[in-house]
């Protein structure tokens, strides 16, 4: 046999221990948040949590079981346990009790979670599926959250749910809203780190539906609804609705679908490229009156070399209600020596006063970007992604300073395509650049 030097043997100790960290460090943990929920009118309801290890190996679940309305960062007087899965399995874990709160479960990567509030004395025991809490489903500090198709009346209920996943405590607001957008109460709550608050029957009995829970906090959580019914044994959950904030995209063919119910305005095919003689194009249409909240633009730009000076701002998209004051976009590019794109935005508010968040971005001569822009007023957010292909190449983000545009008769929308010329020396016309498949709409 060969000998094992002392400083070999030293380093193999250390591959091992950093092996060792390494797998340590791929272990993650979710949460599942325990509904609490025993009987609804004559049926018993019980939580059955799902592990499935798709790994080659046996894996070890560590789960601890956080009571509502603690600080589950301290874990005072709390013992997790331990549970093997073997390769290739899949175990069932029901919690101890039935009282609200957190299970808590952390296993290393390839095992996969689902849970189910399951009626226990029905013919058919489906059961309801309950959230899983992790990394991807968790909404990020300063998000909203909206839970929406919430009723109550004599024999119904609703209890809003909303979970801290950050370990520090959190300040969240918390609305609850009719379908017609006005308001039956709004809160501050101060929530315990890593912690789970249900608050019980948030309509008190009155008769209500197609309500909304909108919830924000400042620390990384989450917010659903549980819905019970004692005259038919239902428990339901609802989880929050889905966004228009989505980075999916329309298909390539000309990507012009609009939005139903919106005011939309598109132009297919190739649509316009600056000259000397023609150095800019004003599209004016005039939108239904109305109220919007919302205000979406999506165009293809084939980038042409710069004209003179190239680190000037060079139009893409100029997007205001009659005149500059009440601007939605100008989303501009810069070229050599500067290279980067930028948005500027603000309603009712002069040149001066214009938001501005500019970001760096290369960009190649002869290849096509595509501008997709979201002016979101109901939600606070503007969100500019530049692709090349399916790529995003650059992001921006911002937030509104209104939240709604109330649209009168004889308002004009101007969709402008390159700058309108009034600088040349600060914002020269974007002579020679294609501008193609453009479509704006507003939404309400």
């Amino acid at each position: 046999m060969f000998g094992t030097s002392p400083r070999t043997a030293t380093a193999i100790r250390f591959a091992l221990l950093g092996l060792l960290l390494s797998a340590a460090a791929h272990a993650g943990t979710v949460y599942i948040p325990l509904p609490g929920v025993d009987t609804v009118g004559s049926t018993h309801h019980r939580t059955v949590v799902t592990i499935t290890n798709t790994g080659t190996q046996s894996a070890k679940v560590t789960y601890l079981q956080l009571p509502s309305n603690v600080d589950g960062a301290a874990r005072n007087g709390l013992t997790s346990r331990d549970l093997t899965v073997g390769a290739g399995k899949t175990v069932l874990l029901e919690p101890a009790g039935n009282a609200p709160g957190l299970l808590e479960l952390t296993a290393p990567s390839g095992v996969h979670f689902s849970a189910r509030a399951v009626a226990t004395n029905t013919a058919v025991p489906l059961g309801d599926e309950l959230p899983v809490l992790s990394s991807e489903t968790m909404a990020a500090a300063g998000d909203s959250l909206v839970v929406q198709g919430l009723a109550a009346a004599a024999n119904a209920k609703a209890d809003a749910v909303i979970v801290n996943l950050g370990h520090s405590a959190a300040i969240c607001s918390a609305q609850l809203e009719r379908a017609d957008g006005s308001t039956v109460i709004g809160a501050t709550l101060h929530l315990l780190p890593l912690s789970h608050a249900r608050f019980p029957n948030v309509f008190a009995g009155a008769a209500i539906k197609d309500a909304r829970l909108r919830v924000s906090c400042d620390s990384g959580f989450f917010a659903y609804a549980q819905l019970t019914d004692a005259a038919t044994g239902e428990l339901a959950i609802a989880t929050p609705a889905g966004s228009s904030d989505s980075t999916l995209t329309l298909p390539a063919v000309n990507g012009l679908a609009c939005t139903a119910g919106s005011a939309c305005f598109k132009y297919a095919g190739h649509v316009f490229t600056p000259t000397a003689a023609k150095p800019t194009l004003a599209l004016r249409v005039e939108p239904p009156v109305g109220t919007y909240r919302a205000v979406r633009a999506r165009l293809d730009v084939q980038v042409n070399g710069w004209h003179p000076p190239e680190k000037a701002a060079h139009g893409v998209l100029y997007l205001v209600r009659n005149k500059n004051r009440d601007q939605f976009a100008s989303l501009f590019l810069r070229g050599p020596s500067t290279e980067s794109v930028t948005m500027r935005h603000g309603v009712g508010v002069p040149a001066t006063g214009k938001a501005k968040i500019e970001k760096r971005l290369e960009l190649e001569a002869g290849a096509t970007y595509t501008f997709d822009y979201l002016y979101d007023m109901r939600n606070g957010k503007i969100h500019l992604r530049v692709l090349r292909g399916s790529t995003v190449v650059a992001e921006l983000q911002d937030a509104p300073n209104v939240d709604r545009v109330d649209w009168k008769k004889n308002d004009v929308l101007i969709i402008g395509l390159s700058n309108p010329g009034t600088d040349p020396d600060h914002e020269p016309v974007s002579i020679g650049f294609h501008y193609s498949n453009v479509l704006v709409e507003l939404l309400p």
